[in-house]
C-alpha cells in the first residue's frame, strides 16, 4: 500500500511539473522570434497537413559572431505538453539538424545575425496533425534550449459556425463578450463522442486567458454545440494602441519622439492613462500583430533595432498585481520580459524594450497576484463592442490513442 501511494505521488509530481511548450525566447541574446506561414504576413503558425505551405521560423542573435545552432522537433499534446509517442510515429527524416541559413546585419546601430529555417523541408517531413515545438539550441549544450517556436498542422476536417454576443451570464451590453460555437461533425467524415474532443479558444492569440473546453453544452444531430457557456465569456477589452517607427522622422501612432542617444535610437511612446470617459471609441487595429519593416529598406538585414519606452501614468502603484505591455511581440505572454516597473518620482509605469523597427500593436494588461489571466478594464476600460479576433482549435483523441489530432482551426472576428 505504501509503495502504491509513493508511486502515485511521484506520478502526480511528474504530471504537475510537465513542461508546457510555448513560443518563447530563453537565451538572453536573442530577439524578434517570428513563427508563421512562409510568405504570409500576420499569419498564425498553422498550416494544413496536405498543403504546400511551410512554417517559417526566424530570429536574431544580437552579435556578428555566428553561433553553432541546431534544432529538433517535439510533438505535443493538445495542452502543449510533450506527447509520449516516438519520433518515428510523427516525422520522417532526420532530427537535430544544423541551422545553416544565417546572414549578418548591414549598417545598423545594433549588431545582429539573422537566422531562418522552414518546416517541412528536404530533411524533415511531419506525418501527423497536431501541435509541434521547434527547440533551438547551441550544439555545445544540446540539453538547454535557447528558444522554442511552436506551430500546428491542421486537417481542415470539421466546419464550424461561430458568433460573438454581448448577452452574457455577466450582463447584457456590459464589458464582456459571449462566444457561441457549433462544430459541424454532421458535415465531416468523423463521429466522435463528447469525451474525445478538446476545444481550445484564444482571443487575439493571447495565452494568458485561453480557454479549454472538454465537453459541449449539448449534441444536436451529431453537431457539438457550445452555447451560453460561462467558460466562453471573455473580457471585451479595448482596441490596441499603434506605433510605427519604420522611419526616424515620418513616424506615426502613439509616439512622442524618436531620438538618437549614442549609440542607439530611442522611441518614446505617448504616455497612456485611464481614459476620462467610459465611452467606447472604435479605432482600426491588427489585434496585437506587428510587422517588421523600414521605409527605404528592401532587406531584413538592413532593418535596425530601437529601444522603445512604454509609459503608463498612474498616481500610485497597484499593490495587488503587476502591469504588462502586451502584443504578439511578447508571444502572448505576461512575464518578466514585458513587465513594467513603477517610478515613484514620475508617477508612471515604464518598460524599456528593444524592438526591431516596424509597426506594432500593443496594449497594457494588469494581472492580479495569483491569477493567470490578465485584465484590461483597470487600464483602459473594457467594452462589449471591441473588435477582437478569436481562434478555435479542435483536437481529437480517439479512445485508446496516445496523441491529439488537430481537426480544425477557425479564426473569426467579433465585429462580423
Amino acid at each position: 500500500m505504501r509503495n502504491i501511494a509513493l508511486f502515485l505521488c511521484i506520478f502526480l509530481s511528474l504530471v504537475c511539473n510537465a513542461q508546457t511548450y510555448q513560443t518563447e525566447i530563453i537565451g538572453r541574446n536573442y530577439r524578434t522570434l517570428q513563427v508563421g506561414v512562409d510568405g504570409h504576413d500576420f499569419s498564425l503558425p498553422v498550416i494544413s497537413i496536405n498543403s504546400e505551405d511551410r512554417i517559417l521560423v526566424s530570429f536574431d542573435e544580437m552579435s556578428r559572431n555566428p553561433q553553432d545552432l541546431a534544432y529538433s522537433i517535439i510533438y505535443c499534446n493538445a495542452d502543449w505538453t510533450k506527447s509520449p509517442i516516438d519520433k518515428i510515429e510523427y516525422m520522417e527524416g532526420f532530427d537535430n539538424i544544423d541551422i545553416t541559413d544565417f546572414e549578418y546585419a548591414r549598417n545598423t546601430t545594433f549588431d545582429y545575425t539573422h537566422y531562418e529555417l522552414t518546416i517541412p523541408n528536404d530533411e524533415i517531413k511531419l506525418t501527423l496533425s497536431g501541435n509541434y515545438a521547434v527547440k533551438v539550441y547551441d550544439k555545445a549544450n544540446p540539453d538547454s534550449a535557447l528558444l522554442y517556436a511552436t506551430f500546428s498542422l491542421n486537417e481542415d476536417m470539421v466546419p464550424m459556425e461561430a458568433e460573438v454576443s454581448s448577452s452574457t451570464s455577466r450582463g447584457v451590453n456590459t464589458k464582456y463578450q459571449q462566444l457561441n460555437l457549433s462544430l459541424l461533425f454532421s458535415q465531416s467524415d468523423i463521429a466522435p463522442n463528447t469525451e474525445e474532443i478538446i476545444t481550445v479558444v484564444r482571443q487575439n492569440n493571447r495565452r494568458d486567458n485561453e480557454v479549454k473546453i472538454t465537453k459541449p453544452s449539448f449534441v444536436k444531430a451529431a453537431d457539438f454545440v457550445y452555447s451560453d457557456m460561462p467558460e466562453l465569456v471573455f473580457e471585451g477589452g479595448n482596441e490596441y494602441n499603434k506605433i510605427d517607427f519604420s522611419h526616424r522622422v515620418n513616424y506615426s501612432g502613439m509616439i512622442d519622439e524618436i531620438r538618437f542617444v549614442r549609440p542607439y535610437y530611442h522611441v518614446t511612446t505617448r504616455p497612456s492613462m485611464l481614459p476620462e470617459s467610459k465611452i467606447y471609441n472604435h479605432t482600426f487595429d491588427e489585434n496585437g500583430k506587428y510587422k517588421i519593416w523600414e521605409q527605404g529598406k528592401n532587406s531584413m538585414l538592413d532593418i535596425d533595432y530601437s529601444i522603445v519606452h512604454f509609459i503608463f501614468k498612474a498616481e500610485d502603484p497597484w499593490l495587488d498585481g503587476n502591469l504588462y505591455v502586451q502584443g504578439d511581440f511578447s508571444y502572448g505572454r505576461l512575464d518578466e520580459r514585458n513587465k513594467m516597473t513603477y517610478n515613484f518620482e514620475a508617477k508612471e509605469y515604464r518598460a524599456d524594450i528593444i524592438l526591431k523597427n516596424g509597426g506594432y500593436n500593443y496594449q497594457y494588461i494588469f494581472k492580479r497576484i495569483g491569477e493567470t489571466a490578465g485584465e484590461t478594464d483597470r487600464i483602459s476600460y473594457s467594452h462589449w463592442q471591441t473588435e477582437n479576433e478569436y481562434t478555435v482549435y479542435v483536437y481529437y483523441r480517439k479512445f485508446g490513442s496516445q496523441y491529439d489530432r488537430l481537426l480544425s482551426v477557425i479564426t473569426f472576428n467579433s465585429a462580423k
